[in-house]
């Protein structure tokens, strides 16, 4: 008879793909910035510890990126989200 044996959480992460967002100014080695994202989780897997425990790790597809204090690129009129193209890889 198997036992029934569930098996703990030990760690919860959330990933991400970069996605690109032209600045206007340049910046520089060692530049501290505050960056905001806006999306969805587009998927979540469960990678087993060998030892009981599962690493929990979501899967995000981010939709809005904002900069804070940094100026985008005056051509780009309105950052417009692509739905339902999935990240090269996924």
């Amino acid at each position: 008879m198997a036992k029934n044996m569930s098996k703990s959480i030990d760690k919860k992460t959330v990933k991400f793909r970069g996605e690109k967002v032209e600045i206007k100014n340049m910046l520089n080695n060692g530049d501290d910035l505050e960056i905001s994202m806006k999306g969805s989780i587009i998927s979540e897997t469960a990678q087993d510890n060998q030892d009981g425990s599962v690493n929990m790790v979501y899967q995000f597809k981010p939709i809005i990126i904002e900069i804070e204090n940094c100026e985008l690129d005056t051509e780009i009129e309105e950052v417009v989200p692509i739905k339902n193209v999935p990240f090269p890889g996924l």
